[in-house]
């Protein structure tokens, strides 16, 4: 689905916006210091109608809402980090919360910019309750970043383990309240939703993501360093630092300047801050993950592309990504009521309730025949795909080349040799004969390159 809007601003850049697996979501920590969360909300408090602590806004522009300071120390960064709450509906029991967070360095907020403000009102009409979630440490004594990359600053994953806990709090005081919770994210904010996805284990509390404008630079290494790869940050600069300088900066590697040298030296920091690096995970079968980006992003092919990447690796239990024609970095600020439509439609929707049926994929001994889960060589092999569309991509990897299919160059575009599509029926079907492959575990997935939906992966044991 694309559709066409004007860009309007930047909110990756350093000032921001102006006003603006492992089974059950569980991620994975760095260092040992992995946020312990209930699975779901709290049932006891799930609604403190007595403010939660907070106070009412001073700012005009946050008229009954309420707001609240907090503290947070970081046994990962040595450091403590100054995080604002700003929420509305504070004397009412919302349906569902959704978690607002900004780009740049966290600092900003979203009730400034009229769209972002017409959409959290109708939202408030539908029960749900918006929170803006702020990082407002400023910027060191040499005038670098704060928010997020306070000093010593150590990428996203730490300040995403600052977020998670922000969270944990909020829900434990009836602030993030309701059936289910929300992350909206936009640029870096997808970023800091994302890393504590992978690395934090926030699906367990946070079922529902909308990111907008990312994420991006998930894998490090070759987008710092490597030409070739698909997804090469290069040396864009839309009007400020390239986006390799800006991680310099953001990873505190300014005087290395690891990324924009291309240097191999900060490999295992490449790696361990990474959305796809070893230690995070792939993996969220109980949430819905919604991206938006804009053909016209400022960050040009790179952003579009390391999105994609993202996208495409990780499995959730329902995963949908947009491109909109015509919109720029800020997707939120794009005058399109489709836009906003889209948003408020995601968010008001429970996770895991996504309009049409998931993607499909099944392995039989039977043209029509249940899955199974063991062949052997002598079997004939009936695989069919439901739900997916004739454009359509696919990966099978097997003990023999394990991780094949977590770069999107082991994916093949269909149909190919054994696989056709029946627009008919609306089924991609195949018959294999496996006496020749060789014996092992297979995995297989799919992907709709139109609705971007992926199936789950699907494993057989083949022995001949």
């Amino acid at each position: 689905m694309r559709h066409g809007w004007l860009p309007v601003l930047l909110c990756l850049l350093p000032a921001g916006c102006p006003d603006a697996g492992t089974p059950a979501d569980a991620g994975s920590d760095l260092t040992g210091e992995g946020l312990s969360f209930p699975d779901g909300l709290n049932p006891e408090r799930p609604a403190d109608l007595d403010g939660g602590g907070g106070q009412p806004c001073a700012d005009p522009t946050y008229a009954g809402w309420r707001c609240l300071e907090l503290t947070i120390d970081s046994p990962r960064h040595g450091a403590t980090f100054a995080v604002e709450v700003r929420w509305n509906l504070p004397d009412q029991a919302p349906t569902s919360s959704c978690l607002w967070v900004t780009g740049g360095t966290g600092a900003g907020g979203f009730r400034g910019q009229p769209q972002s403000a017409a959409l959290q009102d109708r939202l408030a009409q539908a029960a749900i309750r918006s929170v803006e979630v702020s990082f407002t440490d400023p910027p060191d004594a040499g005038g670098t970043t704060g928010g997020y990359f306070r000093a010593p600053r150590q990428g996203y994953v730490d300040a995403a383990w600052v977020y998670a806990e922000a969270v944990h709090e909020l829900v434990g005081r009836g602030v993030a309240a309701g059936q289910w919770l929300t992350h909206l994210g936009s640029s870096n904010g997808t970023m800091i939703g994302a890393a504590a996805l992978a690395h934090h284990g926030l699906g367990q509390q946070v079922r529902r993501y909308l990111f907008l404008a990312g994420p991006f630079a998930a894998e490090l290494g070759p987008e710092c360093t490597d030409e070739s790869f698909y997804a090469f940050m290069g040396n864009i600069t839309p009007g400020g630092p390239s986006m390799r300088a800006l991680q310099d900066t953001w990873n505190g590697w300014t005087q290395q300047r690891f990324c924009e040298q291309g240097s191999a030296t900060a490999v295992p920091s490449y790696d361990n801050r990474s959305l796809l690096g070893s230690a995070a995970s792939r993996s969220y079968p109980k949430s819905s993950l919604t991206v938006l980006m804009g053909d016209l992003d400022e960050f040009g092919p790179w952003i579009l592309a390391s999105n994609e990447n993202w996208h495409h690796l990780v499995d959730a239990g329902s995963a949908r990504r947009y491109v909109f024609d015509g919109v720029g970095h800020d997707v939120l600020g794009a005058p399109a009521q489709q836009l906003q439509d889209t948003v408020f439609e995601h968010v008001s929707r429970p996770p895991l309730s996504e309009p049409g049926p998931a993607p499909t994929l099944i392995f039989s001994k039977t043209p029509d025949g249940p899955a199974e889960t063991a062949f052997s060589g002598s079997d004939t092999l009936h695989g069919r795909v439901l739900n997916v569309g004739p454009d359509a991509m696919a990966c099978t990897e097997h003990d023999g080349n394990p991780g094949l299919c977590s770069r999107l160059s082991g994916w093949t575009q269909m149909p190919n040799a054994d696989w056709s599509y029946d627009a008919a029926t609306g089924r991609w079907s195949a018959t294999i004969a496996p006496a020749g492959f060789p014996s092992g575990t297979y995995r297989s997935w799919w992907r709709d390159a139109t609705t971007q939906q992926h199936s789950a992966r699907v494993e057989f044991v083949l022995k001949q």
